[in-house]
Formats: structure tokens, sequence, C-alpha cells
């Protein structure tokens, strides 16, 4: 790399449960003399996972039966 050029790197880690702290280390090696390096870290924080959506069972309710029939007529 050029001097003051910058590198980017996205990376992702799934079932992540907990957080902690990513660590980043870099190495160089200058035209003379020994190498350099540097080392930072960033915080992850881990998302709380959502609980699975409840299913809903739905059921067929029998239809009621009607009697459209005269009552019978007595006396």
């Amino acid at each position: 790399m050029a001097p003051g050029a910058t590198v980017t790197y996205i990376c992702t880690k799934t079932n992540v449960r907990a957080s902690f702290d990513n660590v980043a280390t870099a190495i160089g090696t200058p035209p003379s003399g020994p190498n350099v390096s540097a080392t930072d870290t960033a915080p992850v924080k881990a998302r709380a996972l959502k609980p699975p959506a409840k299913k809903i069972k739905k059921t067929k309710k029998k239809p009621k039966l009607v009697s459209h029939k005269r009552p019978k007529t007595t006396g």
C-alpha cells in the first residue's frame, strides 16, 4: 500500500450471542529499519435475537344448520 492509503474490510458473523472487542493489527515493512506495526480495537455489540413469530392455528368452524320449515299448526 502507498503511504497514507487505507483499506476497509466489512465482515459478518452469524449467531453472535455476546458483545466483544474486534482487534485488528497491521504490520508494515519500511524501506529501511525494522518492521512497524499498529493495533486497534473496535467494540462489537451483539443484537438481541428476536423470538420466532408465533404461528396462529386457524380452524374451520362448521356452519350452523338452520331449518326453514314452518312449525306445524295445532288446534
